[in-house]
């Protein structure tokens, strides 16, 4: 007959005459704490209990457990009574129903174990920064029990590292370099299309049936923009309302560097301006750069947007034709539109925001982390 977990992810067949007698088994799930765990683990009652036959046990795991990782790689391991876990030989994988079935005499605690996998797995970094990888082994001792062994680094080589199957990737999906241990993926500039980018390991890895196979391990990196959406206001005689983002310029050595896209709405006081509404221009009206070398992270920027414009006040005849907005800030700077502070949270989706009054000018900035 068969038993089925309560999850249904594991199946447990006893074939005829495995028992003696009459015997009340149970299955309960457990935490899966072994070397190289996929999914929940379970503990088969009695502990101890033996059968005169071969059992199956067939282990189901989702595509998202198995991230990092190859199906090839899979294995059952059970935990002895000293607490080390010994993997099963052999084992039959069902590549549509994602289950692995492997034979045994004995009941214990059971979990589904992988030999290799690459970590992270899945991960999302904003463009323009890096993120490290490191293909870890998981694998058993040479012997006859099998025993594993707890995941490290350095017991094999990484032959090659890709993005989206390119040596080395590209400008558009990003770039990795790395050595025989370790790989470095650095995101783009601008987000890719799609922004899910495949960064892949090949290695020369052990495989379920104990051969020694060229694997590709493949970390799924979602590459997101980096931009604070940002509303300013001065007031006092000479007033602005800046709605825009600031935008990722630059990255480099930890300090990122923006570009401010939207616009800029000017008011003076007693005059009416046109056009009164004037769009940013990203490469000379401003910059902001978030300092992430310290803890916490620090910012300092400053906006300055002119355009021509008529400016009428009582009545009277037309100012010059040109004039200029701060949007930045008012902290500090030698106009007193520089705006600095410090990022909450190291540049996690917070709010920044101040109030600052100098020479009769007041200036209200808030910057909002894009999520």
């Amino acid at each position: 007959g068969t038993l089925i977990s309560g999850d249904g992810r594991l199946t447990v067949t006893i074939p005829a005459n495995a028992l003696a007698g009459t015997v009340n088994i149970s299955v309960q799930p457990i935490s899966n704490q072994g070397p190289g765990g996929v999914g929940v683990g379970y503990r088969l009652l009695p502990d101890g209990q033996t059968f005169a036959t071969p059992i199956q046990l067939t282990f189901q795991h989702t595509d998202t457990e198995l991230e990092g990782s190859i199906p090839d790689l899979l294995g059952v391991a059970y935990q002895e009574a000293a607490g080390y876990w010994d993997e099963l030989p052999g084992g039959t994988y069902n590549a549509a129903a994602k289950t692995l079935t492997v034979s045994t005499t004995h009941f214990t605690d059971y979990i589904l174990v992988v030999s290799i996998k690459l970590v992270p797995a899945r991960a999302s970094i904003k463009v323009g920064t890096s993120l490290g990888l490191t293909a870890v082994d998981c694998s058993y001792l040479a012997g006859t029990k099998r025993r594993l062994r707890n995941c490290r680094v350095g017991l094999f080589t990484v032959n090659s590292w890709a993005v989206n199957g390119a040596p080395g990737g590209t400008t558009g999906s990003g770039t990795v370099t790395g050595s025989t241990l370790t790989g470095i993926y650095k995101a783009p500039s601008s987000p890719p299309s799609p922004n899910s980018v495949a960064v892949s390991a090949n290695m020369v890895g052990g495989l379920r049936d104990g051969t020694q196979s060229t694997v590709t391990l493949v970390s799924n990196v979602v590459v997101t923009g980096d931009s604070w959406l940002a509303v300013t206001v001065t007031t006092g005689v000479f007033g602005s309302v800046a709605n825009f983002t600031w935008e990722l310029l630059s990255s480099e050595n930890g300090v990122s560097t923006y570009k401010p896209v939207g616009s800029v709405t000017a008011t003076i006081r007693g005059c009416t301006v046109s056009p009164a509404t004037h769009t940013l221009n990203s490469q000379t009206d401003g910059r902001l750069y978030v300092d992430y070398n310290t803890t916490p992270a620090t910012f300092h920027g400053n906006g300055t947007s002119v355009w021509t414009a008529t400016v009428l006040c009582d009545g009277g005849p037309p100012l010059p034709n040109a004039t200029a907005f701060y949007f930045g800030g008012g902290t500090s700077g030698a106009l007193g539109n520089e705006v600095t502070g410090t990022v909450l949270g190291a540049g996690a989706a917070l709010q920044i925001s101040g109030d600052v009054t100098r020479s009769g000018t007041r200036f209200q900035f808030e910057f909002t982390r894009v999520p």
